[in-house]
C-alpha cells in the first residue's frame, strides 16, 4: 500500500511536464490551431516558430504540425527536450 504522503503526490506525465516546462521558457500556447493530436506553442522570441507537444510526450518543431519534424521523445531525449522537461519540473 502506498504511504499517505506518496498517495497525494501526483505524478506527471511527459506531456504535462513539457507544456509546463514551455510555458516556464516563455512559449505561448496557440490556440489558432488546427492540429487535435498537438498542443501548439509559439515562439517567445518573436520568429515564426511552433513547437508541438503529442499525447504521448512528442516535442516537435515546425510552422504546422503536418510538417514539423521530431526533436525528441520520451525515449529519444534530445538536449533541448531534457531542457523543457527540467524546466517543467521533472
Amino acid at each position: 500500500m502506498l504511504s499517505a504522503t506518496r498517495a497525494k503526490t501526483k505524478i506527471m506525465t511527459y506531456k504535462e511536464q513539457l507544456i509546463r516546462g514551455l510555458l516556464a521558457l516563455g512559449w505561448k500556447v496557440d490556440d489558432t490551431s488546427a492540429s487535435s493530436k498537438y498542443k501548439a506553442f509559439t515562439s517567445p522570441f518573436g520568429e515564426d516558430q511552433r513547437l508541438f507537444v503529442g499525447s504521448n510526450g512528442a516535442l516537435r518543431s515546425g510552422r504546422v504540425a503536418t510538417q514539423s519534424h521530431s526533436i525528441g521523445d520520451p525515449q529519444h531525449q534530445t538536449s533541448y527536450y531534457i531542457k523543457v522537461l527540467k524546466a517543467g519540473g521533472s
